[in-house]
Formats: structure tokens, C-alpha cells, sequence
């Protein structure tokens, strides 16, 4: 968009201070009742006017009640390259990546889209790395230690956060693991790393090593009860799949 004429009356203020920016999320500027229609109209289209394929019947789209702090896992990367803003001094950084850009992050500093102490745990994650004088992933070369971050939510208050380093430097990942443990006390409920020397960052041919309670969560959908592990797939809205 080069200047905006007229708003549409549908579009409305983003609440991150990120967006637009951030390669996550893409229509925040849309309120979300607007952004129910488009998307209905996307499976429409794509059943009718793509695919030729006449449907009897839509239901319409169920809602969410919640549109800020509803996903119960989220992925981070640590980049050694943060995306720079005006004013902003070049270094390391710990979020999404920047929309278009494989080797670069924004560095997230309060999302959205996962309640607390999702913010609290990795703003704790990039304070200690940056005290440790640890090396964040490159992207490019393929050279650092830190790579990724994940954290794992449940409506039954229980907390995953799996961590994927590089290398395998015991000590180091102790003393990283030890001081997060302690800068956040008794919020994390499981801890989980990985080591992944790949050039992608997959994790699921990697070996889970678990560091602190089960390895795994427990999630409840009305009667039934859920086992999550580091690898799990689950629905990332609990209550919106309930």
C-alpha cells in the first residue's frame, strides 16, 4: 500500500505493536467478523469457482470467543540477525520471522497470541542468553549455538517448553536451562530440549531429552484427557476445538 485513500469501514487499529512487521500474523487490520467472511468466502471459491465441485450445503463458520491469547503452542527462533528498526542497533534477536526473510527475526517483545507466561518465558530466554554471551542461530552459515524455542500451553495450567540447541555442549545447556529454571520460577512444568545439528529445524527425527517433570502435558477437551508430547500434533485453539 503506497497511501490509503479511503478506509474501508471494515478495517479497524492492529492491537500488536509488531504487526505489519512480524511474519505472523496478516489481518489484525480487519475486525474480525470481516475476516470470518472473507475466509468463508475463500472456501466457497475454492469449492465452486476452483474446483467446480457444487456443495448442497454451508454451515457456517463456528467463531472463536477469543481472538488475543488463544493458541496454546507457539515456535520461536533465536537469530543472530534481528530485524532492524528505525533507530534500532544491530544484534541478535529471539521471535518470528520477518515476512519474506528465512535468516531474519523481529524481536518479540509481548505477543498476542499466547497468554502468560508465554512473554515472560521468552523475554527470560533471550535476557539469560544474552548475559551468557551465547550465540544465537545464523541462519545463512549455519553456525550458533541457540536455535529455537518452543512453549506449550494447557486450559489445565500446565506448561511446555522445549528448547533446540545446535550443539551439544552439556555444560552450557545446563547452565542455560538452570538459569531459565530459576529466572521463572514455577512456571514451567516441563522442560525439553533437543540438539539439532540439521540445516533445517525440524525436530521430529530428533531425540527428546527431558530436563525437568514428565516430558510431556496434559490437556482436557470436555470428558477427554490428552498426553502431549514435544512432538504431538493438537488443535493450537483448545478451546475453539472443544
Amino acid at each position: 500500500v503506497e497511501k490509503l485513500l479511503t478506509p474501508s469501514p471494515q478495517r479497524t487499529v492492529p492491537f500488536c505493536r509488531h504487526f505489519g512487521v512480524c511474519g505472523g500474523c496478516k489481518w489484525q487490520h480487519l475486525e474480525y467478523a470481516a475476516q470470518l467472511e472473507h475466509k468463508n468466502q475463500a472456501v466457497h471459491d475454492a469449492f465452486e469457482r476452483i474446483a467446480k465441485v457444487p456443495v448442497q450445503e454451508f454451515l457456517p463458520i463456528l467463531g472463536a470467543p477469543e481472538t488475543q491469547y488463544y493458541r496454546n503452542k507457539l515456535e520461536f527462533a533465536y537469530s543472530d540477525k534481528r530485524w532492524l528498526l528505525a533507530g534500532d542497533e544491530p544484534g541478535p534477536g529471539l521471535g518470528f520471522h520477518r515476512a519474506g526473510f528465512f535468516d531474519k527475526v523481529v524481536d518479540i517483545q509481548h505477543c498476542h497470541l499466547q497468554a502468560e507466561p508465554s512473554n515472560i518465558i521468552r523475554n527470560a530466554a533471550r535476557e539469560i542468553a544474552l548475559e551468557q554471551g551465547l550465540d544465537f542461530y545464523d541462519q545463512r552459515r549455519h553456525e550458533g549455538f541457540l536455535r529455537n524455542l518452543m512453549i506449550r500451553l494447557t486450559t489445565t495450567g500446565e506448561v511446555m517448553v522445549l528448547l533446540s540447541f545446535a550443539r551439544d555442549e552439556p555444560d552450557a545447556i545446563r547452565a542455560y536451562l538452570d538459569a531459565l529454571l530459576e529466572r521463572v520460577p514455577g512456571q514451567i512444568t516441563t522442560l525439553v530440549y533437543c540438539i539439532n545439528p540439521k540445516k533445517n529445524d525440524t525436530v521430529f527425527d530428533l531425540d527428546m531429552i527431558t530436563y525437568l517433570g514428565e516430558g510431556f502435558v496434559v490437556e482436557q477437551l470436555g470428558d477427554l484427557r490428552f498426553k502431549i508430547g514435544p512432538k504431538s500434533f493438537f488443535q493450537t485453539n483448545s478451546r475453539q476445538a472443544k
